[in-house]
């Protein structure tokens, strides 16, 4: 009985088992390494149909990587760590027809992709249009005939001597667009411009002097003198006579110059 007491205070004396330790966490395992994706490289080369190189010609590759080049010298552009896959390549050149192909690049090494390509065809030529119709002249008006007449200078002058005034004016006749008539000078007649008709004189009797654009020339019987329409037109008598001309307007139709007289 004594054995077991003893035994019993022993146990409750002694000190308490320290809990376990909890088990450690389970590692996650290491991701596994990727391979690098493929990449290759690929050279294409540009010609014509004769097999020249085209320089400067544009290369276009799209797929699951984009690129784009012009070709050198050669002929030639040459795309590096391209990813492998299906791609859309274009050669263009100027004059000639753009080209285009389906291309799949694998792993390993890629045979040169080749573009002939075909000039393009002349741009049609375009005729210019012809020019329009020139227009149509329109008619001239239709000039009444004048009156035939025949008669002697000399004798008219000298029964044109009468009377004062400053100038006098005869009239001879008229063929429709040309008028002709006496002028009797008496005094200085000032410049004058007529811009619709031009006037003949030939001086029949007298002197004088007439000034034409400014331009001034001694006249007397026999004299002629063309002012064009236009100039400017002075006459001037000298000597106790008075100076006779002939002279004959021509342009307008006989009835506008005897309103414009």
């Amino acid at each position: 009985m004594l054995t077991l007491t003893v035994a019993l205070l022993t146990l409750a004396q002694a000190p308490a088992a320290p809990p376990a330790a909890p088990p450690a966490p389970a590692q996650a395992p290491a991701p596994a390494r990727r391979a690098a994706p493929a990449s290759v490289t690929i050279e294409v080369r540009i010609t014509d149909r004769r097999g020249g190189a085209v320089e400067g010609g544009k290369v276009v590759a799209e797929g699951p990587s984009s690129r784009d080049a012009v070709s050198d010298r050669a002929g030639s552009v040459t795309f590096r760590t391209m990813a492998t896959g299906t791609y859309r390549v274009r050669a263009e050149a100027d004059g000639y027809v753009t080209l285009e192909k389906e291309v799949v690049l694998r792993a390993g090494t890629q045979a040169p992709l080749e573009f002939s390509l075909n000039a393009a065809p002349a741009a049609p030529k375009v005729e210019p249009p012809p020019p329009p119709p020139a227009p149509t002249p329109a008619a001239a008006p239709r000039v009444e005939p004048g009156e035939s007449r025949t008669v002697s200078l000399i004798d008219m002058a000298e029964n044109s001597l009468n009377g004062r005034e400053p100038l006098r004016t005869v009239p001879i006749g008229c063929s429709g667009l040309s008028r002709a008539q006496l002028l009797v000078v008496r005094e200085n007649q000032p410049a004058a411009t007529r811009d619709d008709a031009d006037d003949m004189l030939y001086v029949i009797a007298g002197e004088g002097s007439i000034t034409i654009a400014g331009k001034t020339q001694p006249i007397t019987s026999g004299w002629f003198s063309v002012v064009p329409r236009g100039s400017s037109r002075a006459l001037v008598r000298r000597g106790k006579n008075p100076l006779i001309l002939l002279s004959v307007v021509g342009g307008p139709a006989c009835a506008s110059q005897t309103a414009n007289q």
